[in-house]
């Protein structure tokens, strides 16, 4: 009943504060600063106190800093480290060196900088979108307590993971290709893919849409990364981290409760409860391969139409053209293919989807401007936003049928967030087409039009 109640509260406190900014909007107040800031604070301190983990700061005890002690005795003694998997250091070896400093400190010192330099990433990531989406007042307190009460959030920086440390440049380069920058994006980009794997499929779809300037940026960054790990690490060590923090992972998932993948969610179907709490990778089998499959295949799929659709805006493309749908849905397309790395790797855990943070400002920002009511995404951005807010609570539930049935449902529920805002993200770019420079001239004979994306948004 404990951690029903501390997965449930957080929510409610999300949902009266939101209908509080709903009701100022509506009425034209100005939001007040210093309560809102008050409330940002005990949102946050109380979602921190109950999220997982149990202990503080594992990830870095257990990974960063372990491996920065390590190497203060070489790089040849990073090798026990690796070896233990996701119980160890699991990036890419040289990415290790960036934890060398910490560990010549102690392990509370190294933990207090290793925190304030992840609230620091956040506090930017939150201004950054403000800036770059021109939040009003309104939206962009209502983003900072979003931010709060966001359950990914506060569960990356408990884990003390570095998942965090990456919105910034996520929101950063994902601006720079709105605004055409597209090396300095991809090199961006490329930095945040060497932390988080998943998130190489930026390169793959740039390349495949032909922003090779976006591509260019992010291999250059990776190769010498990779080339400059060869040689301070040596191949021995790269396939010692391969064998242990790569190939188990590829393509069988674990289906503890913290894991948010369609992989995971075909897992938990098969297992039900036992699953839950098993964190190694289990085969799947039976009719589960091919399930899983077909659901990313399909996950794909849809992407790649709504993709697709968004090329034929006219007068400006998703593809980073001026103009103020243009600028839009390049961010949209910029979420979609984010969402889509972080749904479909097979180890996606659930403080990936602290990143969802961007459609949430971007959702924010649609609220800026009237909509009409006819318009069913609203009320889907408003369900994506709520469930992707959820906390992560270690749920152990009685009765046995009970826990059978939250095992292959509501366990996911940070998944099926992501994939309602894979949906209203595409649906936002086909209400962008509709609105595009090509067709604003009949719009026009018909009356003004109103909605999320007009083209005087």
């Amino acid at each position: 009943m404990k951690a029903l109640l501390a997965q449930v509260l957080p929510l409610i406190g999300l949902l009266i504060g939101l209908a509080v900014f709903l009701r100022w909007r509506a009425t034209g107040r100005t939001v007040p600063i210093l309560p809102v800031l008050g409330a940002c604070a005990l949102m946050g301190v109380g979602l921190f106190a109950v999220s997982d983990p149990p202990g503080l700061f594992e990830d870095f005890r257990d990974a960063y800093f372990g491996a920065g002690v390590a190497l203060q005795q070489g790089p040849a003694a990073l090798g026990p480290m690796i070896d233990k998997g996701t119980d160890g250091f699991v990036n890419l070896p040289i990415i290790a060196y960036a934890f060398w400093p910490l560990g010549a400190l102690s392990l509370h010192a190294a933990m207090v900088i290793f925190s304030l330099a992840g609230v620091v990433c956040v506090l930017a990531a939150w201004l950054a979108l403000v800036r770059g989406l021109s939040l009003d007042r309104t939206s962009s307190l209502a983003l900072l307590f979003v931010f709060a009460c966001w359950g990914p959030l506060a569960y990356s920086v408990r884990e003390a993971n570095l998942t965090h440390f990456l919105l910034w440049p996520l929101a950063a380069s994902m601006l720079m290709l709105r605004r055409g920058e597209d090396f300095r994006a991809g090199v961006l980009l490329g930095l945040a893919a060497l932390v988080k794997l998943p998130l190489l499929l930026f390169g793959v779809y740039y390349l495949f849409f032909g922003r090779w300037r976006v591509a260019l940026g992010g291999a250059l960054t990776c190769v010498a990364a990779v080339l400059a790990s060869l040689a301070v690490f040596g191949w021995d060590m790269h396939v010692r981290w391969y064998e242990a923090c790569i190939q188990p992972y590829a393509n069988d998932p674990m289906p503890a409760f913290n894991v948010q993948s369609v992989q995971a969610y075909i897992s938990r179907l098969q297992l039900g409860a036992s699953g839950l709490f098993q964190w190694k990778v289990v085969p799947l089998h039976g009719w589960a391969p091919m399930l899983s499959k077909l659901l990313v295949a399909l996950t794909y799929a849809g992407v790649l139409v709504f993709l697709w659709h968004a090329r034929r805006l006219s007068g400006a493309t998703a593809a980073g053209a001026p103009g103020q749908n243009g600028m839009l849905a390049s961010d949209a397309e910029f979420m979609l293919v984010m969402a889509l790395a972080c749904v479909t790797s097979p180890l996606s855990w659930s403080h990936y989807y602290c990143w969802f943070l961007l459609p949430a400002a971007f959702f924010l920002r649609s609220l800026q401007q009237p909509a009409a009511p006819s318009r069913p995404w609203r009320g889907l951005g408003w369900l994506a936003l709520v469930a992707c807010a959820a906390p992560v609570v270690t749920l152990r539930i009685d009765p046995w049928w009970l826990a059978e049935i939250h095992a292959r449902s509501t366990t996911s529920v940070l998944l099926f967030a992501g994939l309602l805002w894979m949906l209203w993200l595409g649906l936002s770019l086909r209400a962008m087409q509709k609105h595009s420079p090509s067709q604003r001239s009949s719009a026009e004979r018909n009356g003004p039009q109103t909605g999320y994306f007009s083209p005087e948004g």
